[in-house]
C-alpha cells in the first residue's frame, strides 16, 4: 500500500537566560494529520470450468478481434480476406479458437489457445521440430508464439518467400499484435478443474486391462489416426492427454481395436450415434456406423472422459462384445 509522506511538527525549546528561572517549553499547535489509503483493485470473479464442462472459447470465437485483415497485411505484405472461425472437437476441450485467412496466393491460420486451457502441457521434443523448426518452403511453415495468457501457433501455406526466418518474423510481429489485442479487449479469466481426468494411456497397459475384461490376451502400441494436425490441435491433444492406441490379439499382424481417449470431453453424446447398454455402471455407450478400418464404431464417457473406438471382428471378438470390454477397463481407469 503506498503511504502519504507525514509532515512532523518540531518542538522549540526556549530556554531562560543566566539568572532567570527555567519556564516551561512551548510547542507549536499540533496539526491534524491526513491518512491516505488506497482502494485496492477489485479481483475479477474467476470461472471454475467443471471436469466435463466446455471452456469459454478464445476471444469470444472472434476472428476479427484476433487480427484484423489489415493488421495481417502490414506484418507480411499479404492480402488476405478472412474464411472462417471454429472451435470444436479437442480445441472446444481447452477454448481454442481457430482463424483462416486466404488470399489468391496464401493461405494463414492461426490456433489460439488460453493458457487454461493448456496447463502444464508441452509438445513432445520430435513435435516441436516438426513444426517449429522445420519448414518447406514449398508446402507449409508453422509458427508460435506465447504469453502469460495465451499460447499461439500460425501455419503460412504457399505464401511466397515462404523461409524459416521470414516465417519466424512473421510470426513474431503476429504474436505481438495479437497478445495487444487480447491486452486491449481481454477474456474474462477461467480455470479447469481436472478432477478424475484420464492421463495420456500407456497402450500396452490398456490392451492388459482390456484383455483382462475379455478374458484373452492383447498387445497394444501407439498409433496415429491420420496425417499430423496442425500445431494448435497437436497442443490440444497433449493439454487434453489425449492416447491414440491400436490394439491386436498376441500373434496377430493385424489390430482390430483402435482406442482414442480424451480427458474432459465425457459430457456429451456424439451426433449420429445411438444410445447402447453395455452392461457398465457409470460407462454411457453409444454406437455409430462404420470406421476408416472397415470396422463398427462406439463412444464410451463417464461424464469426464471419453474413448472412440473402431473395433473390426475377429475369429474370436464380436464388435460388441469388445465395446463392452473397453467399457469395463474405462470404468476402472484403466488399471
Amino acid at each position: 500500500m503506498r503511504r502519504s509522506r507525514l509532515a512532523i511538527g518540531v518542538a522549540v525549546l526556549l530556554s531562560a537566560l543566566a539568572g532567570c528561572a527555567s519556564a516551561p517549553p512551548e510547542q507549536d499547535a499540533e496539526t491534524p494529520t491526513a491518512v491516505v489509503t488506497s482502494t485496492p483493485t477489485p479481483t475479477p470473479d474467476v470461472l471454475n470450468v467443471a471436469p466435463g464442462g466446455i471452456p469459454p472459447v478464445a476471444f469470444g470465437h472472434d476472428c476479427a478481434s484476433v487480427l484484423t485483415e489489415a493488421q495481417l497485411s502490414d506484418a507480411t505484405g499479404l492480402d488476405l480476406q478472412s474464411q472462417s472461425a471454429d472451435s470444436s472437437g479437442t480445441m472446444a476441450n481447452v477454448g481454442g479458437l481457430v482463424c483462416a485467412w486466404r488470399g489468391d496466393s496464401a493461405t494463414v491460420v492461426v490456433e489460439v489457445i488460453p493458457q487454461s486451457g493448456v496447463g502444464d502441457a508441452v509438445l513432445p521434443a520430435d513435435s516441436e521440430k516438426y513444426y517449429f523448426e522445420d519448414c518447406d518452403p514449398q508446402w507449409v511453415c508453422a509458427w508460435k508464439w506465447e504469453s502469460h495468457e495465451l499460447w499461439v501457433a500460425g501455419t503460412f501455406q504457399f505464401a511466397p518467400d515462404m523461409t524459416r526466418a521470414n516465417v519466424d518474423a512473421w510470426g513474431a510481429a503476429l504474436g505481438a499484435q495479437i497478445g495487444a489485442n487480447f491486452a486491449a479487449r481481454p477474456d474474462e479469466p477461467w480455470t479447469r478443474d481436472r478432477t478424475g481426468w484420464w492421463p495420456t494411456l500407456d497402450c500396452q497397459r490398456a490392451a492388459d486391462a482390456i484383455g483382462g475384461a475379455l478374458g484373452a490376451t492383447l498387445t497394444g502400441q501407439a498409433t496415429s489416426l491420420g496425417d499430423p494436425p496442425t500445431p494448435g490441435y497437436a497442443m490440444a491433444g497433449v493439454a487434453s492427454h489425449r492416447s491414440e492406441c491400436g490394439i491386436a490379439e498376441r500373434g496377430a499382424s493385424s489390430i482390430f481395436l483402435y482406442l482414442d481417449t480424451l480427458a474432459g470431453t465425457g459430457a456429451t453424446t456424439p451426433d449420429g450415434y445411438q444410445a447402447i447398454d453395455l452392461g457398465v455402471d457409470g460407462i454411457q455407450g453409444s454406437a455409430g456406423g462404420t470406421g476408416s478400418h472397415g470396422g463398427a464404431l462406439y463412444h464410451l464417457a463417464d461424464g469426464v472422459n471419453s474413448a472412440w473406438i473402431e473395433v473390426r471382428a475377429t475369429a474370436a471378438l464380436q464388435p460388441e462384445m469388445v465395446a463392452a470390454a473397453v467399457a469395463r477397463a474405462a470404468a476402472s481407469g484403466f488399471h
